[in-house]
C-alpha cells in the first residue's frame, strides 16, 4: 500500500459524490432534506474523512469498484481486512469504533435504503469494547478544585491590574478563560467566539452565557450563567482590564489579547493546557472540563442529570453517558463549592 491514507472527495466514485453533494441539500419547497443537511460543518468533515479512508484501503488492494453501490462494496470480508489493517496501523480500538461507525452512517447518508444492520451491532461491539489510550480517569478533578487553583491568578487580576503590563493581564486572562469555561462547558469554538452583548451580558447580579441554535452544533439554543466568584473578576476584566488589552482597537470578542485581537480557539486550548500543567501538575484541556461537567452534574445534582446533555450540548442523553459520564466510579466526590447562580 502506498503512504496516503484517506481519498480525496475529487477521487471518489461519481456515484458517492453526487449522492454526497445531494445529501447535504437543504429542502426544497415540497421535498424532503438530504440526510446530511442538518449536519454540522464539522461532522461533515468528519464523516468526510472516514469515508475517503474506507474507499483510500478499498483502493490500495485493489477492491475498490467504482460501479458498485457504496452497500455493495461493504462485505463482511472487506470490514474484517480494514478492520485489521487498522490494528496494523496501531490505530486505537477508540479510532477503529469510530471509523467503523463513521462507515455506517455514510452508509445510510448516501443509500438511505441500505440494510446495514450487521455492520450496526459490529460498530456498537467495537465501541463499548473500545477503552481510551489515555487514562481520563486520573486526570478527572472537582470544578473546586480548579477554582481554588486560579484564585491566587484571579486575586491579583482584580487587585493588580492596574499595576501590571499587558502580557502579565493576558495570562491572567486565560486564567479567567479557565474559570468561566469551567462552569460553562460549551464547545471550544463557542468560547474563543463568544461576543459581549451576543452570548454574554450582565444579568441582575450574575453573568448569563446564551447561543443561538444557529451557532450551537446540535442546532439548539444554549443558556447557562456564571457562579459568584468568575463573576466578580469578570466585571474588572470587562471594565477595565479588556479595554488596555484592545488600545482603541475595535472588537466585540470577550477574551481578547495584547495584540489588540480576539484570541484564537487554538490559543484558548493551548493556555489551557499549559496552565493546568503548571498549577496542577495535569494537563486538562477544553475537552475534558466538558467530561468534568458531566461528571458532577449527576453525581452532586442527581435531580439536574437530565439537563447535562443541554449543558453539553448533546442531542440526546445517550453521547453525555457513553462519552463523558463518570459519575459511578467517583461516589466520593465532595459537595461542589463555590456559588451558583
Amino acid at each position: 500500500m502506498n503512504g496516503r491514507i484517506i481519498m480525496p472527495f475529487a477521487e471518489w466514485p461519481e456515484f458517492d459524490r453526487t449522492q454526497w453533494l445531494s445529501a447535504q441539500k437543504p429542502a426544497g419547497f415540497l421535498g424532503e432534506p438530504g440526510k446530511m443537511a442538518s449536519w454540522a460543518p464539522s461532522t461533515v468533515d468528519t464523516r468526510r474523512k472516514d469515508y475517503g479512508v474506507w474507499l483510500q484501503f478499498l483502493s490500495a488492494i485493489n477492491r475498490l469498484d467504482c460501479i458498485a453501490k457504496p452497500a455493495q462494496r461493504v462485505t463482511i470480508d472487506l470490514v474484517q481486512a480494514w478492520h485489521e489493517d487498522m490494528l496494523q496501523r496501531r490505530n486505537s480500538p477508540v479510532t477503529i469504533a469510530g471509523r467503523i461507525e463513521g462507515l455506517a452512517v455514510m452508509i445510510i447518508a448516501l443509500q438511505p435504503a441500505a440494510q446495514i444492520d450487521w455492520l450496526w451491532r459490529l460498530s456498537g461491539r467495537l465501541s463499548r469494547a473500545a477503552q481510551p489510550t489515555r487514562n481520563k480517569q486520573a486526570k478527572l478533578v472537582h470544578p473546586a478544585d480548579i477554582l481554588a487553583m486560579l484564585e491566587p491568578l484571579l486575586s491579583e487580576l482584580r487587585t493588580s491590574h492596574q499595576l501590571l503590563g499587558r502580557k502579565r493581564l493576558a495570562y491572567l486572562r486565560s486564567a479567567l478563560t479557565l474559570a468561566v469555561m469551567t462552569f460553562v462547558p460549551v464547545r471550544l469554538k463557542n468560547h474563543g467566539g463568544m461576543k459581549l452583548g451576543n452570548n454574554i451580558a450582565k444579568v441582575g447580579d450574575h453573568y448569563e452565557v446564551f447561543f443561538s441554535a444557529a451557532e450551537t452544533k446540535i442546532k439548539k439554543p444554549y443558556s447557562g450563567c456564571l457562579p459568584n466568584r468568575p463573576t466578580e473578576v469578570l466585571d474588572i476584566y470587562i471594565n477595565e482590564v479588556r479595554p488596555r488589552l484592545l488600545n482603541n482597537h475595535p472588537n466585540e470578542h470577550l477574551w481578547v489579547s495584547y495584540r489588540h485581537s480576539a484570541v484564537s480557539a487554538q490559543t484558548i486550548y493551548l493556555s489551557t493546557v499549559q496552565l493546568t500543567a503548571e498549577k496542577l501538575g495535569k494537563s486538562i484541556g477544553p475537552h475534558l472540563l466538558r467530561d468534568i461537567a458531566a461528571t458532577w452534574f449527576p453525581t452532586e445534582k442527581p435531580d439536574a442529570v437530565l439537563a447535562s446533555a443541554t449543558v453539553l450540548g448533546h442531542a440526546s442523553m445517550r453521547s453525555t453517558q457513553e462519552h463523558y459520564n463518570n459519575a459511578r466510579m467517583l461516589d466520593a466526590v465532595r459537595q461542589f463549592q463555590g456559588g451558583t447562580c
